[in-house]
């Protein structure tokens, strides 16, 4: 706790002159959101040219999301000035702090055994560094936008001991030479590997000499497939990643079949009962018809729902952050972008911003078609309503983040930076969205007047025709058909894996995509056959339940998990509950849609 108090009241000071900068640096950063300065902006090199070795960060390897500046810990520097690399909006986001390490490193030129600096270890320093290695502290590196990453030193202890996080150790060792091997094809740098070796013992008054040596070595890799390297991970070889993409798949289509199978006899059935009783009220033989089941909500099924502007704002935000995760997974499947250190959050603010348009036209669209007066007041809950929930949630992380000077937490200056694209850029597309769904006329909708008094619900006497119980039920089947990818992404977020798999990704979209219709059209069916009309709520919370079961996930994932502390536990729930509830609010969206156009053409087809 002693550390962890210097480490917040040594990078605070760093953190407030930041903060200075990144200011200065907003009107920059808007232009620059892909961009890097000097040399990498190309990836090309001549033969003795000057490249910097950036560190990243450092952090304990049980909490990933517990990062901090690398000089944070009292590594000396080296005879060349400090110096901070310029970030982009992803990367300030992301908590990528790069520093000028002092290596000297020349393209094509090999060294060995140069010193880089020498240190006298004080007690604060023997302290400093005896708790970084006790909580396996690792770091990492950068050339050329290439990461390495390993730890900073290593725990002698008796090979029964096993290691217990947060505890401090007095047999530690620092690692004092960095091997650095760096691979080349042409004039590109297209490999790194980093190893630490020479541990010496941390005690008082130690005197270490950090040095380092450099290995170029030429490689047949191609510059466009050296990230491929970081992928070759046995942990995504698993054959049940396979087997759990047929087994989804399977199920989808025994369940699309069944779905189509049942639906298809019962509606045959009642359309054959309409068909006779028409047939005999043209011929005089009755005088009242009434029919049971979803028959009787000719008209009450086309009522708005309940809180009509609430519910627009969750599809209107479902639909922005459907269409933005779509496109994303499509273009890092496609290659249309280069996955580089903040590349995937600046694509997907700007994404987000675009995305309004279709988010607004939904809303408007929808809020029209129901009569609703107040639609500035709907255009404002659907553009700010998943930002706002968003903005709280990461103001609490970027507290505590502050408060223990972690790298997390996020520049003043970049938050202006977000804050006015939103404003400048999602606003106007949003507005335009909405004011043209607004406008859209509903071509030969029968059911356009609508009365203001609430219609009678006949009482469920059936336990699974209840709402409660069918939307708990819905959410089981979509989720079992991304279980196993949920399960690698939070292997890959909450360690240090590369996630690439976006092939498996988006056939896992595609198959939540037709689970989720179905298991709507199921609940939907079933709830008017009880002679109840709601059937919007019920369409979207149905299938909005798998994000619950998503977060049920995470808590178990955490459990056995050696994940500890404030900080880690607040940042993995936060993210969890911003991924589940985004993910429950696209799921519940495209339940709706589903169930939406199976009402229109049941209805539709009755009259």
């Amino acid at each position: 706790f002693q550390w962890s108090y210097h480490l917040t009241s040594k990078s605070t000071q760093a953190m407030q002159l930041a903060h200075s900068k990144a200011l200065l640096r907003a009107s920059l950063l808007v232009l620059t959101l892909a961009f890097v300065t000097a040399d990498e902006t190309i990836h090309r090199w001549k033969d003795s040219e000057d490249i910097i070795i950036w560190a990243n960060k450092i952090g304990p390897s049980y909490n990933p999301q517990e990062s901090y500046e690398y000089y944070t810990l009292p590594f000396c520097k080296g005879s060349k000035p400090l110096s901070e690399r310029f970030h982009t909006l992803g990367e300030a986001i992301e908590g990528n702090r790069l520093f000028d390490t002092g290596h000297v490193l020349k393209f094509k030129e090999d060294s060995s055994n140069v010193l880089l600096c020498s240190l006298t270890l004080s007690a604060e320093d023997k302290k400093a560094f005896q708790y970084a290695v006790s909580s396996n502290y690792w770091t990492e590196f950068y050339v050329d936008d290439l990461p390495a990453l390993d730890m900073i030193g290593e725990i002698h202890t008796e090979k029964t001991q096993e290691y217990e996080p947060g505890k401090i150790y007095d047999d530690v060792y620092l690692y004092t030479h960095k091997q650095f091997e760096i691979g080349y094809n042409g004039d590109r740098i297209v490999s790194l590997s980093y190893t630490p070796t020479d541990p010496v013992k941390i005690e008082t008054n130690a005197e270490l000499s950090f040095t380092y040596g450099i290995v170029w070595t030429q490689s047949d890799i191609e510059f466009e497939k050296r990230m491929e390297e970081y992928w070759e991970d046995e942990f995504y070889k698993k054959p049940v990643h396979w087997y759990s993409i047929l087994n989804s798949f399977g199920m989808v289509l025994l369940l699309i079949g069944a779905v189509a199978f049942i639906l298809a006899k019962a509606l045959k059935k009642d359309f054959e009962e309409l068909k006779k009783d028409q047939e005999a009220l043209e011929e005089g033989e009755f005088g009242f018809i009434e029919g049971t089941g979803w028959k009787q909500l000719s008209k009450e099924v086309f009522f708005p729902p309940s809180y009509l502007k609430l519910f627009t704002g969750l599809i209107s935000s479902g639909l922005t952050l459907y269409v933005v995760f779509a496109v994303l997974i499509l273009s890092l499947m496609t290659d249309l972008i280069y996955v580089q250190r903040g590349t995937i959050t600046n694509v997907g603010i700007i994404l987000y911003c675009l995305s309004g348009f279709p988010g607004g036209y939904l809303g408007g669209a929808f809020y029209s078609r129901h009569h609703g007066k107040k639609w500035i007041n709907c255009m404002i809950l659907c553009l700010f309503f998943w930002p706002s929930v968003v903005t709280v949630v990461l103001s609490v992380l970027n507290t505590i983040a502050i408060f223990y000077g972690a790298s997390a937490a996020i520049p003043f200056g970049s938050i202006v930076v977000v804050v006015l694209i939103f404003l400048l850029l999602a606003t106007p597309i949003h507005l335009g969205g909405t004011l043209l769904g607004r406008n859209k006329k509903s071509a030969g909708d029968k059911h356009k007047e609508l009365t203001l008094r609430s219609p009678y619900v006949k009482e469920k006497t059936s336990w699974f025709t209840k709402s409660g119980f069918l939307i708990l039920i819905s959410g089981i089947f979509p989720f079992a058909s991304i279980s196993t990818e949920l399960y690698f992404i939070l292997m890959s977020f909450w360690s240090f894996n590369y996630y690439y798999l976006y092939g498996f990704l988006f056939l896992s979209i595609f198959i939540l995509t037709l689970t989720l219709i179905c298991v709507s059209i199921v609940a939907t069916y079933i709830l008017l056959n009880s002679e109840d009309h709601r059937w919007q709520w019920l369409s979207f919370l149905s299938s909005a339940s798998t994000g619950f079961y998503a977060f049920l996930c995470s808590l178990v994932f955490y459990m056995q998990s050696d994940m500890a502390g404030l900080f880690q536990t607040a940042f993995f729930f936060g993210y969890s509950f911003l991924f589940c509830f985004s993910l429950a609010l696209m799921c519940g969206t495209i339940g709706f849609a589903g169930a939406y156009v199976f009402v229109k053409t049941i209805y539709v087809k009755q009259d």
